[in-house]
């Protein structure tokens, strides 16, 4: 539940790392196409879908960006401690905490529908990129394990 929608708030952590990164692989792999036996052809089309990842990318830490600016100032410190790993003191329970959590989620995932980013979206768009993809999945391991956790304890 809620799973893409976890994975681009964990991705706000680094995605500038990743853009960096695609840089890097951009321009080693255009310094090293002269030694290479491949086609240019070849090598050019890998150096394209790099650079159209690295535009999607920007695309999405750009629109993150703007979400993120529009969060109150509790749900900014909800979103830092959580997904940033910043460590925050609160001035409520537990219980409250999570309550919170639940609902920075919720708003945060309305917030992305209203600007067109659906899970479709998300899956045909951002998935496919090697980024992405690793946290989507420790994020769905993660929402598995919790689910069935869960179910135990209701059956119980």
């Amino acid at each position: 539940m809620y799973t893409y929608q976890k994975t681009l708030l964990y991705a706000c952590r680094s995605i500038k790392e990743s853009i960096r990164e695609c840089e890097k692989i951009i321009e080693f792999s255009a310094y090293n196409s002269k030694y290479s036996s491949e086609s240019c052809l070849l090598i050019a089309n890998r150096i394209l879908e790099i650079v159209e990842e690295k535009t999607k990318l920007i695309k999405l830490k750009n629109l993150l960006g703007n979400i993120i600016k529009n969060f109150t100032p509790e749900e900014k410190k909800l979103f830092a401690y959580k997904y940033l790993g910043v460590k925050k003191t609160f001035e409520f329970s537990t219980r409250q905490y999570f309550r919170n959590q639940d609902k920075l989620l919720k708003n945060f995932a309305s917030t992305l529908r209203v600007f067109g980013l659906t899970e479709e979206v998300f899956k045909r768009e951002y998935l496919p990129i090697p980024y992405i993809k690793s946290i989507y999945s420790v994020v769905k391991s993660k929402d598995l394990s919790t689910e069935k956790r869960f179910k135990k304890r209701t059956i119980a």
